[in-house]
């Protein structure tokens, strides 16, 4: 997860200071510009290796969305858990 304009806000919350935010992936060298709720989400994937434990760290309420935005990754080639961007799991 990359961030322009400031740091990341946190998962639902109003404004924030990260206004852009990025996901790179060094395997592909492919970096996507996303929005900053996307990029909420996408980085909680990430720190958390799944969709699943991101919800269970954010709660049960983020669980669809989380697994809406882990899919979506996955189906552009990349994936955010397990070895995904971060390299989470490895």
């Amino acid at each position: 997860m990359l961030w322009a304009d400031g740091g990341a806000p946190a998962p639902g919350a109003a404004g924030g200071s990260g206004e852009t935010g990025y996901v790179h992936c060094p395997r592909t060298g492919r970096t996507l510009r996303v929005s900053p709720a996307g990029a909420q989400l996408a980085e909680a994937v990430v720190v958390h290796g799944s969709a699943e434990a991101a919800a269970g760290a954010l709660g049960a309420g983020w669980q669809e969305r989380l697994i809406a935005v882990e899919k979506q990754f996955a189906e552009a080639g990349m994936p955010l858990g397990g070895d995904g961007p971060a390299g989470v799991g490895a």
